[in-house]
Formats: C-alpha cells, structure tokens, sequence
C-alpha cells in the first residue's frame, strides 16, 4: 500500500493537550493487556510513563534526555499509530483525507524551502521526520522506531503561518487546475490547514 500522510485536528498547541485530555486510563489498561498477550511489544518504560503523565500531567513531557525523548515518543507513536488506530479511532478527526504516499510531499521539499523560506522548510520537515513533544528546537529529536511511521505536528500559530506563506507564495501551486495532479500534496497540506485555523486548533501529522 506504501507510506501515507495523513493529517489530523489537533489542540492549538499541536499533540500535547490533545493526548493530555485522552482517556488515559483506558489506554494504559489497553497496553497492558497488549503486553501480556503479546510480550514482544513490550517498550521499557513506556507503562512507567503513562502512570506518571496521568499523575502528573504535562510536566511527565519534559525531555531532559535522550532516553527519556524517545520512551516519551513511543509512548505517543503508540497511542496514535496503535490505540487510536486500531481501538478507538474515534479521538481523531481527519482535517483532510486524501493520504497521499510520502514521497510526493518528500518531492516538494525544496520548493516549500524556495519559495515560502526557512520557516516554512522546517514546519514541512516536522511532517517528514516527525516531531517530539517536551522539547525545544533541536534538543533530542524525534527519532523513527521503525523508520516508517512517525508523528509530528503543527500548532495552530504554524498552521496560520504556513498557510499564510502558502497562500502568499504558491498561489498557482494551489490552483485545482493547475498541472493535473502534480502538485496534489501541496494541496492537500492546505486544504488541512484551512480546516485547522477555521477550527482553530493545530494539526497532528501521522506518516504510516
């Protein structure tokens, strides 16, 4: 079937509140019971994780190192690439629909970078590499598991501001007509966003 896009409504802040206001106690059960009949999906620290984030709240995010960035990333690769996925798909709503293969999007990468700037380069790569939660800029990134699916996502300050350089700079790009089908990822990428600022909340960004 090959690797997809696909796009969700989000909170404004992107992931964090969105997975935050999850019925967390519902998925930790879920995990459980995963891990005991299947123990190879066993992730070390992950269960550890989800109990203190439902004590804690937010401040169970913050990644001081690189060990505890990706126990927190695959916490959330779980949460959305399995539970949500496979149990209840109904805590995420499509903003667009179109799960587009990755490649067109990959293929875009530079004219996103030439014609909407730096900015816009790097909220494209946050959809390409996936994006951690609990950190800031650089510091310990997100890392693929399996080197296919990932998750990333966009606030909804980025979402108008990516929107706005695209509605600025790719005006024929974003023409329906324009060239058939070549730029159908760029498109859709808007059309997600369009939806995320008239809801006003960010997007979330699966690649599967």
């Amino acid at each position: 079937m090959g690797i997809r896009v696909q796009f969700w409504l989000g909170a404004a802040d992107g992931i964090t509140t969105h997975f935050l206001n999850a019925p967390l106690s519902e998925f930790i059960a879920w995990y459980h019971t995963l891990i005991e009949d299947y123990p190879e999906e066993l992730v070390p620290g992950v269960s550890e994780l989800i109990l203190e984030v439902i004590q804690t709240g937010e401040s169970a995010l913050l990644a001081e190192t690189q060990r505890k960035a990706d126990t927190i990333d695959r916490m959330i690769d779980l949460f959305y690439g399995s539970y949500c996925d496979g149990i209840r798909p109904d805590l995420l709503q499509e903003a667009e629909g179109s799960m587009l293969y990755v490649q067109r999007y990959e293929k875009h990468k530079e004219l996103i970078g030439a014609q909407c700037g730096a900015m816009a380069l790097e909220y494209w790569e946050h959809l390409l590499a996936g994006r951690g939660i609990g950190r800031q800029g650089m510091h310990y990134p997100y890392r693929s598991l399996d080197g296919v699916f990932r998750i990333g996502y966009w606030t909804f300050d980025e979402c108008e501001s990516l929107q706005r350089l695209m509605t600025k700079n790719l005006k024929g790009q974003l023409e329906s007509k324009f060239q058939g089908d070549r730029y159908i990822d760029i498109q859709a990428s808007y059309r997600a966003l369009k939806c995320a600022t008239e809801n006003e909340v960010g997007l979330i960004l699966t690649v599967a």
